[in-house]
């Protein structure tokens, strides 16, 4: 449920990113607040995750490690690239740095990551 959940939240905010892009909005405060769900999501998750694997059990396919690497690893870049964060300010201040594309093609990655790490089988 907390991963459907994660994939839920990180697809609306992809959309909602995409919509402003198109629209040449920026971003506003709101999205960042709304940014903070899947971070919590995932992190419910991940603890989920090493619970179910403290009790034996296994994903299907071991890339669902790799997978849920890459959605972590999505997600720090999502929290680094925020208007306060290190690597935000740096690629603002040199003026190259689109916000809502970025989140727009960073939270489509990170939602099509959740799907392909569902794909890689129940937990046995």
């Amino acid at each position: 449920m907390v991963g459907l959940l994660f994939l839920v939240a990180s697809a609306v905010l992809a959309i909602w990113a995409a919509v402003l892009y198109r629209l040449k909005h920026d971003l506003p405060r709101a999205f960042w607040h709304a940014l903070r769900v899947p971070t919590a999501l995932l992190a419910v998750q991940i603890v989920l995750g090493i619970v179910m694997l403290t009790l034996g059990a296994h994903p299907g396919d071991p890339l669902h490690f790799m997978y849920a690497g890459l959605v972590t690893v999505g997600i720090a870049a999502q929290e680094l690239l925020r208007p306060r964060g290190s690597l935000g300010r740096i690629l603002r201040e040199e003026g190259k740095f689109n916000e809502a594309g970025a989140y727009a093609i960073l939270g489509t990655v990170i939602a099509l990551l959740t799907i392909r790490l569902w794909m890689t089988g129940p937990p046995h």
